[in-house]
């Protein structure tokens, strides 16, 4: 389990928790997220998120939630419906990954 928060400059736009199985996946968005000065906490599964959400010890707060809907285990739809149970003003977000690569098969899964 890898979570991995990067940012850039002094002002922070916000943060947001990129959920997604693949690794090439979460760091293109995390780059391209980083690049324009959000924070970004990376989970590789839903289970991980979720984990991540309830760390008593470790509290932060999750702005918007960008999370792979084809993933298992603990797929993308139950892991954005635990957050969107929570309550709180989260933005939530899905995305459908596997559109990498230039070879045979690229981007099925």
């Amino acid at each position: 389990m890898g979570s991995q928060t990067s940012a850039t400059g002094n002002r922070r736009q916000g943060r947001i928790l990129v959920v997604a199985d693949v690794a090439a996946e979460r760091k293109s968005i995390n780059t391209t997220l980083a690049h324009t000065g959000y924070e970004v906490v990376e989970a590789e599964s839903g289970e991980q998120a979720i984990k991540l959400a309830q760390d008593v010890e470790h509290p932060f707060v999750i702005d918007v939630v960008l999370c792979d809907i084809r993933m298992p285990p603990g797929d993308g739809v139950e892991t954005m419906a635990f957050f969107r149970r929570r309550g709180e003003s989260i933005n939530t977000s899905f995305f459908k990954g596997g559109c990498h690569g230039t070879g045979k098969g690229a981007g099925r899964r």
